[in-house]
């Protein structure tokens, strides 16, 4: 829309196949076995106020979106999700170098509705990795199946971080 704001749009149509699993898998995701269709609709908005979209310093963005699928859209899994992410970046200047703090945040809700008894466990939450809890393995920080241990995902999500760059090299 212009400089700052940003609108977008999203389909997707996506064929999910389980199979050859082991006989010690977590219930939520043995009953999600066989072959499964995904049809949903996205939107998001950006306000974008950063001085760099590669390599920030100062500034904040935030993104809201809304996904659904199922419904009128087809496809045999029926959820919505709700998400907002954002940055906020604040310039610290210490003896002529530039270094930043970066502090971040992610919420966000999944939920099944008619026809769907639960959300997929391959639309569901799951953290840790680098790109949300760094060391973590991925995927080992959320609910686990009480019989198996293993990652289940969430419906729901609150993630939040802080960072200090010091820059090795002025660019």
């Amino acid at each position: 829309i212009n400089d700052n704001l940003s609108v977008g749009t999203t389909y997707r149509l996506e064929q999910i196949q389980i199979s050859d699993l082991d006989s010690n898998v977590s219930q939520a995701l043995a009953e999600q076995a066989g072959t499964s269709l995904v049809s949903s609709l996205g939107f998001s908005v950006t306000n974008d106020y950063r001085d760099s979209r590669l390599s920030p310093t100062k500034g904040w963005a935030i993104t809201n979106s809304a996904d659904i699928a199922g419904g009128p859209l087809g496809g045999d899994k029926n959820f919505y999700r709700l998400q907002t992410s954002g940055e906020y970046f604040y310039p610290i200047i210490i003896n002529g170098v530039t270094t930043v703090v970066e502090l971040s945040g992610r919420t966000g809700i999944v939920q099944a509705y008619p026809n769907t008894p639960d959300v997929p466990i391959f639309e569901r939450y799951f953290t840790g990795g680098q790109d949300s809890i760094r060391g973590y393995d991925e995927r080992t920080v959320g609910p686990l199946d009480p019989n198996t241990n293993d990652a289940i995902g969430g419906e729901a999500l609150i993630l939040g971080s802080a960072e200090y760059t010091v820059p090795i090299i002025e660019i």
